[in-house]
C-alpha cells in the first residue's frame, strides 16, 4: 500500500512536504507562485515595451515547472493553462 489515507492527520503535512519545493523551482525566475490546495498560479507583467522578454521568462519557468513535475510524478494540465 502506497501513500496516506484520505482524511489522516498526516495527509495536509505531507502534502505541503512533497510540493514545497515546486516554490524553490518558480522563486529562480522571480516571478509569483500562488498555491490554492491543489491547484497552482504563476503571473508575471511588465511595461509593453518589455513584452517579449516576458513571455521568454514566462515559458522558461513553465518548461523548469514541467520538468519538476515530472520528476515528482504530477501531470502539467496544459488544457488549463
Amino acid at each position: 500500500m502506497f501513500g496516506v489515507p484520505q482524511g489522516s492527520v498526516l495527509e495536509l503535512l505531507l502534502y505541503i512536504l512533497y510540493i514545497a519545493e515546486l516554490d524553490y523551482v518558480v522563486a529562480r525566475h522571480q516571478m509569483p507562485l500562488h498555491q490554492y490546495a491543489d491547484d497552482g498560479q504563476i503571473y508575471a507583467s511588465s511595461p509593453v515595451d518589455q513584452a517579449s522578454l516576458l513571455v521568454d521568462r514566462f515559458a522558461a519557468r513553465l518548461y523548469d515547472v514541467d520538468n519538476w513535475l515530472k520528476a515528482s510524478r504530477l501531470l502539467f494540465n496544459a488544457s488549463k493553462t
